[in-house]
């Protein structure tokens, strides 16, 4: 049941952002456990909690999925603090760590396969219609609008 009202929230979330209408998701760190074991590319490679204002990721994915290395992993524990709403259009990365060092302020200029990564991100942000990211200190959940 929880998976389908999962699906349910995030499907209805995806048609109100497509038809430009104002639209509100807010996920707990099991809804998007939930997600992550319901999709095929994610599942067994991922694990998030949050807890306040701290997002955190927990990663292990091979390389050969991205790369063409195979036999090797990237593993990596992702942490994002969002003291308030975090646009996607210039997002902050002083407050991005991935295995305890901060993440390079320039990294959305860095490229991968020929192509910024703030276009991917910028990608995303169209293609998904979430514009801000924040997560909540009461419920421990994250929101995008």
């Amino acid at each position: 049941m929880q998976i389908q009202s999962v699906h349910e929230r995030c499907e209805d979330f995806e048609q109100k952002a497509r038809a430009g209408q104002p639209a509100e998701l807010e996920l707990t760190a099991d809804d998007i456990n939930t997600l992550i074991a319901t999709s095929q590319d994610a599942r067994g490679k991922m694990f998030v909690s949050i807890d306040g204002e701290r997002l955190r990721c927990q990663a292990s994915i091979p390389l050969g999925e991205l790369i063409p290395r195979s036999g090797y992993y990237f593993n990596g524990d992702i942490a994002v603090e969002l003291k308030s709403a975090e646009s996607l259009e210039n997002p902050q990365l002083n407050r991005i760590t991935v295995n305890g060092e901060s993440v390079p302020r320039d990294l959305l200029n860095w490229k991968y396969r020929s192509k910024r990564l703030g276009d991917y991100l910028a990608d995303y942000r169209n293609d998904s219609g979430v514009a801000r990211l924040q997560s909540g200190m009461a419920n421990d959940s994250a929101i995008a609008d």
